[in-house]
């Protein structure tokens, strides 16, 4: 582990052990901050045929305190995290691009003959070098593990989507409670216009076009108030997150005894392993008025 690395690591476990009045003192004083809580959404682990392997899955998430962090591949919107790539690089600039590539090529041990072969290609086939060059961040951005969450817990279309037609569960996340969640995640800016970002496919890219890139959505999906955690090269991993993160089940206005059950089984596997026992609140459907309320 590297100095850098050793430092952040240090940090997030002198915070993590504080009490949560301390953390939530210093998170409160803290410049740039998420919303002390943000919202997780789940579909019901029954009604599939994989249902053992999604409860499973789900105490990972209320037990474990683990998070599974998702690909954009996976995503329902086809735009998400899929900027549009401009060249506007010079003659200059290209010629470095094409001795970064003879660089890599080194590195992978290709004989001299076809290292010059590939360099007369290059430089005769800017197209194709493009192509490539795009082909190649594409596929870094599909690798970034992803974990999507909202500052709405009580939206009617969040529950129809994301927890299986308001049979599901919503989890509450208190964001205070771990230093490398609020490391992580990043507020998803909706595009005035709709405008898809854009990246420099040759040109060296800025951490502000990057991260514009991963958290830019059309302004048709605004209703999510969306957050995310990011991680590179972490798509389809599990982190671990503090066990106090995790604070509060709201159980779906449709949702079945089993699924209360359940939740119920799951704090006593809680309580018994020493952690606290999350509260549980249910939704409900307004009589007067199109909204959901959670008591």
């Amino acid at each position: 582990m590297t100095d850098s690395k050793k430092e952040v690591s240090d940090l997030i476990y002198k915070f993590n052990a504080l009490s949560s009045s301390e953390k939530l003192e210093k998170f409160n004083q803290m410049n740039t901050r998420p919303p002390r809580f943000l919202y997780k959404y789940f579909p019901s682990p029954f009604g599939f045929q994989n249902t053992i392997e999604r409860i499973e899955w789900l105490k990972a998430v209320l037990i474990g305190s683990k998070i599974h962090l998702s690909s954009r591949n996976d995503f329902n919107d086809p735009f998400d995290v899929s900027p549009r790539f401009i060249d506007t690089a010079n003659d200059t600039e290209m010629a470095s691009a094409i001795s970064r590539s003879q660089a890599r090529l080194q590195k992978w041990n290709v004989s001299p003959l076809k290292l010059a072969m590939k360099y007369i290609e290059f430089k005769s086939q800017r197209e194709e070098l493009l192509n490539s060059i795009k082909l190649g961040i594409d596929e870094q951005l599909a690798k970034i593990g992803i974990f999507c969450l909202s500052e709405a817990n009580q939206n009617i279309l969040m529950w129809s989507h994301y927890a299986s037609n308001h049979t599901g569960l919503c989890v509450k996340f208190d964001m205070s409670a771990d230093l490398s969640l609020i490391g992580l995640i990043k507020k998803v800016e909706y595009t005035p216009g709709n405008e898809r970002p854009t990246l420099e496919a040759v040109k060296s890219r800025g951490i502000p076009e990057i991260l514009a890139a991963l958290s830019s959505k059309s302004k048709d999906w605004e209703y999510e108030k969306e957050w995310r955690v990011l991680k590179v090269d972490a798509a389809y991993e599990k982190i671990d997150v503090h066990h106090t993160s995790i604070c509060e089940v709201v159980l779906g206005a449709k949702s079945s005894e089993e699924l209360f059950q359940l939740i119920i089984d799951i704090n006593k596997e809680r309580q018994e392993s020493g952690l606290d026992m999350l509260n549980v609140s249910s939704a409900a459907l307004s009589d007067t008025h199109y909204e959901i309320i959670c008591r």
